[in-house]
């Protein structure tokens, strides 16, 4: 009788248990996607059933869209090997009036920002050192190397795209 509560609460245990997606040891971040949350960005994308599945070389027309939630690109930082700044794009929706009276503009100075930026992952790949900050990776989606911090629903969030 023991044996058998014992199997049964392993099982229960075992079966609750989602495999961690694995990030590989020789993956480097080579881009950051500022992106306003999915809720606020179904309102700033003109037409966001034409926001595609994303693609890292093809992420510009209308936003993208991950597990049928859609964002919409506030900004982009494009990273070099080291993790440095290569280049910095300002996006800018056609309905940016609607964010306007609810988003505060981030304070970025796009001069001096490349000065502080340094992005990687943590040795154990559990967080990303995002500058000054280091920030527990949420969910990771394997198939668009997207990893994804912050809460979905927040009114923005951070992806970073790893190679």
């Amino acid at each position: 009788m023991k044996k058998t509560f014992t199997i049964i609460l392993l099982a229960i245990l075992f079966s609750g248990c989602k495999p961690e997606v694995q990030i590989p040891p020789t993956s480097k971040i080579d881009a950051k996607f500022i992106v306003f949350g999915h809720n606020l960005s179904k309102t700033t994308i003109v037409d966001s059933t034409k926001a595609h599945e994303f693609n890292f070389k093809n992420y510009m027309d209308f936003g993208f869209r991950v597990e049928n939630k859609v964002y919409d690109i506030e900004y982009l930082l494009l990273l070099n090997d080291n993790g440095r700044l290569k280049a910095m794009e300002e996006h800018k929706s056609p309905n940016s009036y609607l964010y306007k009276k609810t988003v505060k503009k981030l304070p970025i100075n796009i001069e001096t920002i490349g000065h502080k930026t340094l992005i990687r992952f943590s040795t154990s790949r559990e967080y990303i050192i995002d500058g000054l900050d280091t920030i527990k990776i949420e969910k990771v989606f394997p198939k668009h190397k997207l990893i994804l911090v912050g809460d979905e629903d927040d009114v923005r969030n951070s992806f970073y795209h790893y190679k």
